[in-house]
């Protein structure tokens, strides 16, 4: 059996989420706690939120209400996923939070990576 394990990384990937920049790495699923019922992958809320601290790594270009870059801490990210607190409108019109973003984001990366490296 062979296995390319180069293509699995921890690091983070920069994407564009409105006029910011988040750097997003994938969700190892030594950190999963998930719930299966019907088929279905459930998430408690405090295992999203745990997902969504742990795969936004840094940002760019977010301001506060005080006009200065926002720092990047676990209480500003667990106020961003709670409250929802930033969003934007896509180019298909949609309102998308940010958390929900990055957690979509985190997963793509890591099928991506599973799929590359089956491949």
């Amino acid at each position: 059996m062979k296995v390319d394990i180069t293509k699995a990384s921890y690091e983070g990937k920069v994407f564009s989420f409105g006029d910011a920049f988040l750097t997003v790495r994938p969700y190892p699923q030594s950190r999963a706690d998930v719930t299966i019922k019907g088929g279905a992958i459930i998430l408690s809320g405090a295992s999203a939120r745990d997902m969504f601290i742990y795969c936004l790594t840094k940002w760019d270009n977010v301001i506060g209400a005080d006009d200065l870059p926002l720092k990047l801490t676990e209480d500003v990210k667990k106020k961003i996923y709670d409250f929802k607190l930033i969003s934007i409108v896509d180019e298909k019109g949609e309102t998308v939070a940010l958390s929900d973003f990055v957690i979509r984001t985190a997963r793509e990366l890591t099928e991506e990576i599973a799929s590359d490296t089956k491949n």
